[in-house]
């Protein structure tokens, strides 16, 4: 039995696995008015080249013949080199048009059809995939029901021999069912997620594993993306990570002791000044209200003793006497340790006019040093020059480089004895401070001695005038009640101190006890944070905090592109670097007022540490670099001169200099002008005076599809019928025709175009007839005819 369960299993999960690489072929696609149905050759879409052959037709069937077809295939959001081509008609295939492409890696692809005509122009994708089978048209391949169709004969095959039967109900018990749920639920859960969760652009596994480097673009145009030339102001900027911290950090401690009764707050919420945070219990309090007030009843009663009083202040007055002469000693010792402080920092000061001898000496050295690092490197840089020529040997450029590379180290020696020096000047001046240090020490003690000599005057007079209150005794014990009462009060106050307040305004960042724990006085209860203002910092790199100044402008922003960046200003910059990390904390204080930052929230800073008034800038990503290939400058851009209007440019390397940069465009010198377009990708496969194109945006119509050329609308005329919504997008091509707008007059609609941005127009039309669009300059028309 468990042998036909087995061979039942092994059974259903062949026909599972065999159903999940199940693949269907679609390879229609439609352009305007123009019916195209692609096939490729071989017919399974291969890891390499392949032919692709497009059938071209109208809506009735009927085949088209002198087209022009462009054709570009390419992987989504990836430039491998691809370049358009222009499709060639097949011989005795009427409205067949073939062309070479390449797939050099697994995955899918996008085949790009472009399309003009007697009918216009028109534009689609078509999608394909690598290793689908474009011979089935519309339904499923036959490999795949072959493996199922050969899993079930050799299943049952093998049971026939071993004399077993399929028992259905034994295989499909609960167990089996299961396990057949969980593994359908793991396969379509990993399909899923190779195909929606991976990162834009990313291979699967297979791609990775199957793709094909060695395989070349295909001829034609290169397609690129182009970047503007503007001239205006440049910020250059350095970018860090930082974190929020509260404004006040502040931990709110219990004044006196007890059990916490009541503490409602938790982390995150927000308090007020003065607000009740926690509630202590107050009955130890109690025991000392009671004694305070025993101890003025005592107080009363202590009239009587104030006559034993007289004697004992006599005797006291006598004590007073004899420690007043021992004080009076301390003075004359004191008055010696103060002379030889004195006689210290002359020695302190002697020592740091040696010192500061010695900086001249040490810093004439550095210029001399820097001055023969300078000679070194100009004879390097002209023996670099006569070595490129030939005109020295590799043994003459390299003592040339060590004789460099020696100048160096000895303008850095140079450099560390000056500081050494000055490092000696401090230690001198901190002796001197420490020896002043030592003479105001002395001279406190001085005053210290003569302040006691004084105090132990004032105690001789206090205590003679002791004996004379004590005779007074009456008055001097109601003075007494009168110091009770007064700590009886005192203590009433402890017990006010069982309410536990806030002192900031701000949020719980911590609650480090609960509610009944017992606190001591001076214990720790809640953290609160002040967050309105909230401090904005980020650890600078020891070479970038120096360019950085208090008041230099920063923007803020979420690390994850969340919110909208905020403009501010640096508040302040850590005088001292940390010894480890070698980073100074730069701090931006920031209102807060919405709530917006919290205590350790991740921000990304950007510092502008520079700035230019008038810059000539390219994108970032447009600049090329060529050092070390021979023939091509260090530096320098693709600059793009419009053809046609259909996208396609001509392009010629510039040589630039390079400036400041902002992260996205970078500033540079050289024979280029404002308005100028240069290659910001694909710039890998151009060479001067080549032919490149910018892929047209895949167009998501509703209705007809209006392109703005050189040569005015294409189509020209649209028809609609009349009652119907109606949306007809429209999409500019080219620069070189007023055609930045489009404008229904009739229906009051003007709408800007910008360049190869669709822009979608919707309305019901009322009434037959014909709907004029124009330009702003009524330069370029048609019509949408209502019927």
């Amino acid at each position: 039995m468990n042998r036909v369960i087995s061979l039942s299993k092994i059974l259903l999960l062949s026909l599972l696995a065999s159903l999940a690489v199940l693949a269907l072929a679609s390879l229609e696609g439609e352009a305007g008015s123009y019916r195209i149905h692609l096939s490729t050759q071989p017919a399974v879409v291969p890891v390499g080249p392949a032919k692709l052959t497009l059938e071209i037709t109208d809506p009735a069937g009927k085949p088209l013949d002198d087209l022009d077809v462009r054709v570009l295939a390419s992987m989504p959001g990836m430039f491998m080199g691809e370049r358009e081509q222009r499709a060639a008609p097949v011989p005795g295939r009427p409205g067949g048009y073939s062309m070479q492409a390449a797939f050099p890696m697994a995955g899918g692809y996008e085949v790009t059809v472009r399309i003009a005509g007697d009918q216009g122009s028109a534009t689609t994708v078509i999608p394909l995939q690598t290793g689908q089978d474009t011979a089935s048209q519309g339904g499923f391949t036959v490999l795949p029901w072959l493996l199922c169709l050969a899993v079930v004969v050799f299943v049952v095959a093998r049971m026939r021999r071993a004399g077993e039967r399929m028992n259905v109900r034994a295989a499909m018990n609960r167990g089996t069912i299961g396990g057949l749920t969980l593994l359908l639920v793991l396969l379509f859960g990993a399909v899923y997620a190779v195909n929606n969760l991976r990162r834009q652009g990313a291979m699967t596994p297979l791609e990775a594993q199957v793709m094909d480097m060695s395989t070349p673009a295909p001829p034609g145009m290169t397609a690129v993306r182009l970047g503007d030339v503007t001239r205006g102001p440049l910020a250059e900027t350095v970018t860090y990570t930082g974190q929020a911290v509260g404004y006040v950090e502040q931990d709110v401690n219990a004044r006196v002791g007890g059990v916490i009764v009541w503490m409602p707050f938790y982390v995150g919420d927000a308090v007020k000044k003065d607000q009740v945070l926690a509630r202590l219990d107050t009955s130890q309090l109690d025991p000392q209200l009671a004694e305070r007030a025993a101890m003025a009843d005592v107080a009363t009663q202590g009239v009587g003793v104030a006559a034993n009083t007289y004697e004992t202040t006599l005797q006291q007055v006598a004590e007073a006497r004899a420690e007043l002469g021992a004080r009076e000693g301390k003075v004359d010792e004191a008055e010696a340790m103060l002379e030889a402080a004195r006689a210290d920092r002359g020695a302190a000061e002697a020592g740091l006019a040696v010192a500061e001898s010695e900086v001249p000496s040490a810093v004439a050295e550095v210029d001399s040093a820097t001055e023969r690092a300078r000679f070194r490197a100009e004879e390097l840089r002209r023996d670099r020059e006569l070595f490129a020529k030939g005109a020295i040997s590799p043994s003459e450029l390299q003592q040339s480089e060590s004789e460099n590379a020696d100048a160096q180290a000895k303008l850095q020696q140079a450099q560390s004895m000056v500081r050494q020096t000055k490092a000696k000047v401090a230690a001198a001046c901190s002796m001197v401070t420490r020896a002043d240090s030592m003479i105001v020490a002395a001279q406190r003690r001085v005053a210290q001695t003569k302040a006691d000599v004084r105090a132990a005057q004032a105690s001789i007079r206090a205590r003679e005038s002791a004996a004379a209150a004590a005779k007074q005794s009456i008055a001097k014990e109601r003075a007494g009640v009168a110091q009770a009462r007064a700590s009886y009060n005192g203590a009433a106050a402890q017990r006010g101190y069982s309410e536990i307040r806030a002192e900031v305004d701000g949020v719980i960042t911590q609650r480090v006890i609960s509610p009944g724990v017992l606190v001591a006085p001076g214990q720790s209860v809640l953290k609160v944070a002040q967050v309105s203002p909230i401090r904005l910092q980020a650890n600078v790199a020891m070479e970038d905090i120096d360019r950085i100044s208090v008041g230099d402008p920063v923007t803020v922003r979420d690390p994850e592109g969340k919110g909208v960046p905020i403009r501010s200003q640096v508040r302040s910059v850590a005088p001292a670097l940390d010894p480890r990390s070698r980073t100074g904390v730069v701090e931006v204080v920031w209102p807060n007022a919405d709530g917006r930052f919290s205590p350790g929230q991740f921000v990304e800073m950007q510092i502008e540490v520079g700035r230019v008034a008038e810059a000539l800038t390219v994108p970032a990503e447009a600049v090329q670099h060529g050092a070390g290939e021979p023939g091509l400058p260090e530096s320098f851009v693709w600059v793009a001169k419009p053809g046609d209007d259909t996208g396609r440019f001509t392009v010629k390397r510039i040589e630039v200099e390079l400036g400041h940069s902002d992260g996205k465009r970078r500033e540079v010198t050289g024979v280029l002008e404002p308005g100028q377009m240069v290659v910001t990708q694909g710039a890998a496969y151009l060479r001067d005076g080549g032919e490149v194109m910018t892929p047209l945006p895949k167009i998501e119509s509703r209705g007809p599809v209006v392109e703005v050329t050189t040569s005015g609308y294409k189509p020209s005329t649209v028809t609609v019928e009349l009652g119907k919504p109606v949306t007809i997008t429209f999409i500019r091509r080219t620069d070189q025709t007023c055609g930045n707008e489009i404008l229904f007059p009739d229906l009051g609609i003007n709408k800007p175009l910008p360049l190869n941005e669709p822009v979608e127009v919707t309305f019901t039309p009322t009434k037959g007839g014909d709907l004029r669009f124009t330009c702003a300059m009524d330069m370029l028309r048609g019509k949408v005819v209502v019927r």
